[in-house]
Protein backbone atom coordinates (compact mmCIF):
# COMPACT_ATOMS: atom_id res chain seq x y z
CA UNK A 1 0.00 0.00 0.00
CA UNK A 2 1.41 2.91 -1.04
CA UNK A 3 0.02 5.40 1.90
CA UNK A 4 1.19 6.04 5.20
CA UNK A 5 -0.83 8.42 7.11
CA UNK A 6 1.79 10.97 6.47
CA UNK A 7 0.48 10.67 2.62
CA UNK A 8 -3.00 12.81 4.13
CA UNK A 9 -1.37 15.48 5.71
CA UNK A 10 -0.03 18.72 5.16
CA UNK A 11 3.27 19.82 6.52
CA UNK A 12 2.48 20.81 10.32
CA UNK A 13 -0.74 21.72 9.83
CA UNK A 14 -4.37 20.67 9.06
CA UNK A 15 -4.90 17.24 7.37
CA UNK A 16 -5.53 16.72 4.02
CA UNK A 17 -8.95 15.36 3.10
CA UNK A 18 -8.86 14.05 -0.47
CA UNK A 19 -11.84 12.73 -2.23
CA UNK A 20 -12.52 11.13 -5.62
CA UNK A 21 -15.46 11.98 -8.21
CA UNK A 22 -16.66 9.28 -10.38
CA UNK A 23 -18.64 10.25 -13.77
CA UNK A 24 -18.97 7.28 -15.62
CA UNK A 25 -20.71 7.03 -19.43
CA UNK A 26 -24.05 5.26 -19.82
CA UNK A 27 -22.88 1.92 -20.55
CA UNK A 28 -19.25 2.47 -19.72
CA UNK A 29 -20.14 1.50 -15.98
CA UNK A 30 -17.84 -0.01 -13.26
CA UNK A 31 -20.29 -0.69 -10.33
CA UNK A 32 -17.61 -2.51 -8.26
CA UNK A 33 -15.01 0.30 -8.58
CA UNK A 34 -15.52 2.31 -5.80
CA UNK A 35 -16.21 -0.40 -3.38
CA UNK A 36 -12.64 -2.26 -5.03
CA UNK A 37 -10.80 1.44 -4.61
CA UNK A 38 -12.03 1.83 -0.94
CA UNK A 39 -10.76 -1.75 0.11
CA UNK A 40 -7.52 -1.00 -1.32
CA UNK A 41 -6.85 2.84 -0.08
CA UNK A 42 -8.41 1.13 3.69
CA UNK A 43 -5.42 -1.64 3.29
CA UNK A 44 -2.88 -1.11 6.00
CA UNK A 45 -4.07 2.21 6.77
CA UNK A 46 -4.46 4.46 10.31
CA UNK A 47 -6.33 7.24 8.11
CA UNK A 48 -9.74 7.42 8.30
CA UNK A 49 -11.86 4.96 6.29
CA UNK A 50 -12.97 5.29 2.82
CA UNK A 51 -16.57 4.91 1.95
CA UNK A 52 -18.30 5.18 -1.59
CA UNK A 53 -21.68 6.88 -2.06
CA UNK A 54 -23.82 6.24 -4.94
CA UNK A 55 -26.82 4.77 -3.97
CA UNK A 56 -26.02 5.12 -0.31
CA UNK A 57 -26.46 8.76 -1.39
CA UNK A 58 -29.47 8.25 -2.99
CA UNK A 59 -31.02 7.13 0.05
CA UNK A 60 -29.63 9.49 2.68
CA UNK A 61 -30.90 12.78 0.92
CA UNK A 62 -34.05 10.92 0.39
CA UNK A 63 -34.34 9.86 4.22
CA UNK A 64 -33.33 13.30 5.08
CA UNK A 65 -35.41 15.40 3.00
CA UNK A 66 -38.38 13.52 2.22
CA UNK A 67 -38.03 12.90 -1.24
CA UNK A 68 -38.60 9.88 -3.09
CA UNK A 69 -35.32 7.98 -3.96
CA UNK A 70 -36.14 7.36 -7.62
CA UNK A 71 -36.58 10.87 -8.30
CA UNK A 72 -33.41 11.98 -6.89
CA UNK A 73 -32.11 9.00 -9.00
CA UNK A 74 -33.32 10.00 -11.94
CA UNK A 75 -32.46 13.63 -11.74
CA UNK A 76 -29.94 13.24 -14.79
CA UNK A 77 -32.01 10.71 -16.78
CA UNK A 78 -35.23 12.69 -16.79
CA UNK A 79 -36.79 12.92 -19.84
CA UNK A 80 -38.24 16.42 -19.06
CA UNK A 81 -37.38 19.18 -16.57
CA UNK A 82 -39.64 18.58 -13.64
CA UNK A 83 -39.93 22.77 -13.65
CA UNK A 84 -42.08 22.43 -16.87
CA UNK A 85 -44.67 20.40 -15.09
CA UNK A 86 -44.30 22.72 -11.81
CA UNK A 87 -45.32 26.01 -14.52
CA UNK A 88 -48.31 24.14 -15.61
CA UNK A 89 -49.78 23.09 -12.08
CA UNK A 90 -49.77 19.92 -12.88
CA UNK A 91 -47.30 18.04 -10.87
CA UNK A 92 -47.03 16.89 -7.11
CA UNK A 93 -43.52 15.84 -7.45
CA UNK A 94 -40.68 17.91 -5.30
CA UNK A 95 -39.35 21.43 -7.48
CA UNK A 96 -36.05 19.69 -9.24
CA UNK A 97 -33.70 22.63 -7.80
CA UNK A 98 -34.98 21.63 -4.33
CA UNK A 99 -33.76 18.16 -5.67
CA UNK A 100 -31.06 19.47 -7.05
CA UNK A 101 -29.29 21.65 -4.15
CA UNK A 102 -30.25 18.78 -1.60
CA UNK A 103 -28.07 16.57 -3.23
CA UNK A 104 -25.68 19.38 -4.10
CA UNK A 105 -25.42 19.81 -0.49
CA UNK A 106 -24.85 16.58 0.68
CA UNK A 107 -22.10 15.62 -2.36
CA UNK A 108 -20.05 18.72 -0.86
CA UNK A 109 -20.34 17.70 2.91
CA UNK A 110 -19.27 14.42 2.24
CA UNK A 111 -16.19 15.80 -0.05
CA UNK A 112 -15.38 18.22 2.67
CA UNK A 113 -14.88 15.58 5.15
CA UNK A 114 -12.84 13.63 2.98
CA UNK A 115 -12.07 9.63 2.02
CA UNK A 116 -15.07 9.34 0.09
CA UNK A 117 -15.36 8.38 -3.79
CA UNK A 118 -18.70 9.59 -4.93
CA UNK A 119 -20.52 8.49 -8.08
CA UNK A 120 -22.20 10.26 -10.86
CA UNK A 121 -25.27 12.29 -10.31
CA UNK A 122 -23.14 15.53 -11.15
CA UNK A 123 -20.58 15.26 -8.21
CA UNK A 124 -17.84 15.94 -10.31
CA UNK A 125 -19.41 19.52 -11.10
CA UNK A 126 -20.82 19.75 -7.64
CA UNK A 127 -17.32 19.69 -5.86
CA UNK A 128 -15.19 20.75 -8.53
CA UNK A 129 -14.29 24.20 -7.07
CA UNK A 130 -12.82 21.57 -3.60
CA UNK A 131 -8.84 21.50 -3.93
CA UNK A 132 -8.61 18.59 -2.37
CA UNK A 133 -10.47 16.20 -5.21
CA UNK A 134 -9.29 13.60 -7.82
CA UNK A 135 -12.21 13.91 -11.04
CA UNK A 136 -12.08 10.58 -12.95
CA UNK A 137 -14.42 9.88 -15.92
CA UNK A 138 -15.10 6.53 -17.19
CA UNK A 139 -15.50 6.01 -21.00
CA UNK A 140 -15.85 3.70 -23.79
CA UNK A 141 -16.59 2.78 -27.15
CA UNK A 142 -20.08 3.10 -28.59
CA UNK A 143 -20.40 -0.90 -29.19
CA UNK A 144 -18.64 -1.77 -26.01
CA UNK A 145 -21.40 0.76 -24.16
CA UNK A 146 -24.54 -0.62 -26.25
CA UNK A 147 -22.79 -4.58 -25.28
CA UNK A 148 -22.93 -4.01 -21.82
CA UNK A 149 -26.12 -2.32 -21.29
CA UNK A 150 -28.09 -5.05 -23.54
CA UNK A 151 -26.45 -7.65 -21.14
CA UNK A 152 -27.63 -5.83 -18.06
CA UNK A 153 -31.30 -5.22 -18.96
CA UNK A 154 -31.42 -8.05 -20.90
CA UNK A 155 -32.23 -6.32 -24.24
CA UNK A 156 -31.62 -7.20 -28.03
CA UNK A 157 -28.30 -5.08 -29.42
CA UNK A 158 -30.96 -2.29 -31.15
CA UNK A 159 -32.85 -1.68 -27.88
CA UNK A 160 -29.83 -1.32 -26.16
CA UNK A 161 -28.35 1.32 -28.55
CA UNK A 162 -31.85 3.16 -28.63
CA UNK A 163 -32.04 3.39 -24.99
CA UNK A 164 -27.99 4.46 -24.53
CA UNK A 165 -28.88 7.15 -27.06
CA UNK A 166 -32.21 8.38 -25.29
CA UNK A 167 -30.22 8.36 -21.85
CA UNK A 168 -26.80 10.11 -23.50
CA UNK A 169 -29.36 13.00 -24.78
CA UNK A 170 -31.22 13.31 -21.10
CA UNK A 171 -27.86 13.40 -19.19
CA UNK A 172 -25.94 16.45 -21.93
CA UNK A 173 -29.67 18.03 -21.02
CA UNK A 174 -29.38 17.61 -17.23
CA UNK A 175 -25.55 19.41 -17.93
CA UNK A 176 -26.60 22.00 -20.02
CA UNK A 177 -29.36 22.85 -17.71
CA UNK A 178 -27.14 23.12 -14.29
CA UNK A 179 -23.68 24.20 -15.84
CA UNK A 180 -24.77 26.23 -19.04
CA UNK A 181 -21.50 26.68 -21.08
CA UNK A 182 -19.59 24.37 -19.04
CA UNK A 183 -19.58 21.34 -21.08
CA UNK A 184 -18.06 17.45 -19.96
CA UNK A 185 -15.23 17.68 -21.59
CA UNK A 186 -12.14 15.65 -20.89
CA UNK A 187 -10.23 19.29 -19.36
CA UNK A 188 -12.76 19.19 -16.43
CA UNK A 189 -11.13 15.61 -15.30
CA UNK A 190 -7.43 14.66 -13.49
CA UNK A 191 -8.06 11.40 -15.85
CA UNK A 192 -10.00 9.95 -18.49
CA UNK A 193 -10.13 5.73 -18.02
CA UNK A 194 -11.05 3.80 -21.05
CA UNK A 195 -12.42 0.91 -19.28
CA UNK A 196 -12.79 -1.18 -22.56
CA UNK A 197 -8.73 -1.06 -22.64
CA UNK A 198 -8.12 -1.51 -18.77
CA UNK A 199 -9.62 -3.58 -16.24
CA UNK A 200 -10.69 -2.92 -13.25
CA UNK A 201 -7.28 -3.91 -11.48
CA UNK A 202 -5.45 -1.73 -13.51
CA UNK A 203 -8.01 1.14 -13.39
CA UNK A 204 -7.68 0.79 -9.46
CA UNK A 205 -3.79 1.03 -9.55
CA UNK A 206 -3.85 4.05 -12.03
CA UNK A 207 -6.54 6.03 -9.13
CA UNK A 208 -4.22 4.66 -6.20
CA UNK A 209 -1.33 6.22 -7.85
CA UNK A 210 -2.79 9.49 -8.74
CA UNK A 211 -3.77 10.43 -4.53
CA UNK A 212 -0.40 11.61 -4.13
CA UNK A 213 -1.06 14.45 -6.17
CA UNK A 214 -2.75 16.16 -3.54
CA UNK A 215 -0.73 16.76 -1.60
CA UNK A 216 1.99 17.84 -3.62
CA UNK A 217 4.31 14.71 -3.52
Amino acid sequence: MPFADRDFEASGSTPIRPFISIAQQVGAECVSLPQRLADVLNEGSRAPKWSHWDQELIEKVSTDSKIPAELIASLDTAAYSWVDDILCGISGRPDELIVFHRLKEAFRELACSGHVILVGHGSTYMTHDLATGLHLRLIAPMDFRIEKLAARLNLPAHKAAQRLRRLDKRRKAFFTRFWPGRPLGPETFAAVINIAELDEERVTRAVVAMLPRLVGE
